[in-house]
This record gives C-alpha cells, sequence and structure tokens, in this order.
C-alpha cells in the first residue's frame, strides 16, 4: 500500500516541476502575475495581449519572404525576407500580409511581407509560456527583445532588449511584485564603460 501512495506521488511532483522550469523561461510571465489579478492593484504593471490589428497598415508595400513559427517568441512568426533580412517577432494580420516588430506604443512596425508559401498554425501560448516582446517603462522609454543572432554581453551578463535610448539596453525584469521593475545599462560607445540605471519601474508589457 505505501509503495503505490508513492507512485502517485511521483507524477504530481513531475508536473509541478515542469510548470516551475515554465515560469523561468527567459521573458515568461511570472506564474501568479496574470492580467486579471494585477489589474485589480493599483500601479501595478499592464499586460496586454498584442492585437496586429491595432497598428495601421498605412500604403506599405510589403515584400516578399518566407515565414516560420518562431522558437524564441512562442505564438508568433520569424520570417526570412526576400532582402536577406530575418525579423522576429511577426504577426499574420488576417489580411494575407505579415507585420514584423511592432512597437504598440507608436503604432509602427518594421517590415510587411506578403507570405510566399501557407503560413503555420498558430495558437496562443499558455500564460506562463508568454514573452513579453515589447517593454514601456514609467516614464515613456521603451525596449524591444532582442531576437538578432549576435548577443549583447555587459558585464558578463546578455542584453535581453534593446530600448529606444542610444546604447542602453534592458538587462532583466523583476517580476516579484505587482509593479515590474527593469535592470537597464547603458553603454558608453567612446570608453566602453557601462552605467547601471536604478531600477526602472515598467509601465506595461505586450505579449502575443
Amino acid at each position: 500500500m505505501r509503495a503505490s501512495k508513492k507512485l502517485a506521488i511521483l507524477p504530481v511532483c513531475l508536473l509541478g516541476l515542469l510548470i516551475l522550469l515554465a515560469g523561468c523561461a527567459p521573458g515568461a510571465t511570472a506564474p501568479g502575475s496574470d492580467p486579471a489579478t494585477l489589474a485589480h492593484i493599483a500601479d501595478a504593471t499592464e499586460i496586454v495581449q498584442f492585437n496586429p490589428a491595432s497598428i495601421p497598415l498605412g500604403n506599405s508595400q510589403p515584400v516578399g519572404g518566407e515565414c516560420r513559427a518562431s522558437t524564441v517568441v512562442i505564438g508568433t512568426l520569424r520570417c526570412e525576407l526576400a532582402t536577406g533580412e530575418a525579423s522576429e517577432p511577426c504577426f499574420a494580420t488576417g489580411g494575407g500580409s505579415v507585420l514584423c516588430d511592432p512597437n504598440p506604443v507608436t503604432g509602427s512596425y518594421a517590415h510587411l511581407i506578403n507570405p510566399t508559401s501557407a503560413l503555420p498554425s498558430m495558437s496562443t501560448p499558455p500564460f506562463d509560456r508568454a514573452v513579453q516582446f515589447f517593454v514601456e517603462l514609467d516614464g515613456g522609454m521603451t525596449c524591444a527583445l532582442r531576437t538578432g543572432p549576435e548577443p549583447v554581453i555587459i558585464n558578463g551578463a546578455t542584453a535581453l532588449y534593446d530600448c529606444d535610448q542610444p546604447y542602453t539596453f534592458l538587462m532583466d525584469i523583476d517580476r516579484s511584485a505587482p509593479t515590474w521593475t527593469a535592470t537597464l545599462d547603458t553603454l558608453n560607445p567612446s570608453s566602453g564603460e557601462t552605467s547601471t540605471v536604478a531600477p526602472a519601474a515598467i509601465k506595461r508589457v505586450w505579449i502575443p
């Protein structure tokens, strides 16, 4: 009887371990920090599910590109442009085109793509696997998730986001409190020295 109880407990323990590991993935949302909970807490970081329809496409002419499922931002696309560039995260617009590297604050994007083949089937990732691909700090600074092949290493740590302030990188996000905070490093291109900004409060983040 005791042996059977131990066997029953083992799958539960393994499941708990998998959930904890998922919550520790880079950019993943901290377990328990769901939007419904945070929405009722004053000054809590807002978590926004990105809607591609919120970005006006204007009169931009799309370029050809091959798109596949992103392995960096689950639930989005990575597109290889006909120009030789690669871009992610990318989102199907519903009108047959794909927009890449959106800026939800300015309502802009980096690329508009006309896929040269059928898009893969996509689904919204579970909340605890959602990656914050765009961040807006209190004060207005914005930072986009780094997805390029060349890492930026500062003081032995890899920068996670490029910020719109020149040579400034978001190094880490602390999600332990309702108001998330970011650690920022600014690089002096002349001297190569860096300065660390005191933890900055995060106003909102966007997830797929």
